[in-house]
């Protein structure tokens, strides 16, 4: 069954696709719901900074740690890599659940778009079969392949 997704107007327009997930650093030790706007675009799963001190993650344990870099439509930003376990509902209710490397973003400030809402990337996204309809209502993720309640990369 897919995992269901919404549509957000309020501050996007055109409307953009969302999904909602719990979220879980185990290293860390936190995490918390997250609607997560689905961007195809996005190499990986990524927290800006604000969102990211909301769950309670706390910087000082990623500092000394190795900087990833990304460049985007609103710029360059360093992030740290953090393993982490993202559960999403299917319709019927099934917890869907990925182990997934996620993107921290490492410092405040720069352009525009450093208010962005966390992004759902295609580390996530290639592992299901997405279908986003504004006319019909519709944003549905079905993950191609699931073993017990993992979703499993196609390419293992």
């Amino acid at each position: 069954m897919p995992i269901q997704g919404f549509f957000e107007s309020e501050h996007n327009d055109p409307p953009a696709p969302f999904l909602e997930g719990m979220i879980y650093f185990p290293r860390l030790g936190t995490g918390g719901l997250l609607s997560f706007l689905i961007d195809t675009g996005s190499d990986r799963t990524f927290l800006p900074r604000d969102p990211a001190e909301e769950l309670g993650i706390d910087y000082q344990e990623l500092e000394g740690r190795r900087l990833s870099g990304l460049r985007g439509v609103s710029g360059p930003a360093g992030y740290y890599r953090e393993e982490a376990l993202v559960l999403f509902n299917d319709d019927s209710g099934k917890d869907i659940i990925c182990r997934l490397v996620v993107g921290l973003q490492a410092t405040r400030g720069g352009g525009s778009g450093w208010d962005a809402p966390p992004l759902l990337g295609r580390d996530f996204l290639n592992l299901c079969d997405l279908t986003v309809s504004f006319a019909q209502g519709a944003v549905e993720l079905e993950p191609i392949r699931v073993d017990g309640n993992f979703v499993v990369d196609p390419m293992e």
